[in-house]
């Protein structure tokens, strides 16, 4: 017997349709920094290839943006 917890016909909820959306859907990503080369000769730290990745993860997850936004309405030390 498949009963439902909530039966659809004796419910008064309502099937709510989005007909209008607004925002943007596709984000087109402009670089600053050079894309992530890997190379066996030994030039340059490894350090430096995690902080990039580090840096384009916080962009990735728009933890710069907010930041930058928060920075930006901050006002100077007293």
């Amino acid at each position: 017997m498949n009963e439902s917890a909530l039966p659809v016909g004796d419910s008064e909820l309502v099937e709510a349709r989005i007909t209008e959306q607004e925002g943007t859907f596709h984000v087109h990503a402009t670089r600053i920094r050079p894309p992530v080369v890997v190379s066996a000769d030994g030039d340059g730290v490894v350090s430096h290839a995690g902080s990039r990745l580090l840096a384009d993860l916080a962009d990735q997850t728009t933890l710069t943006a907010q930041l930058s936004a928060v920075f930006t309405h901050r006002t100077a030390p007293q």
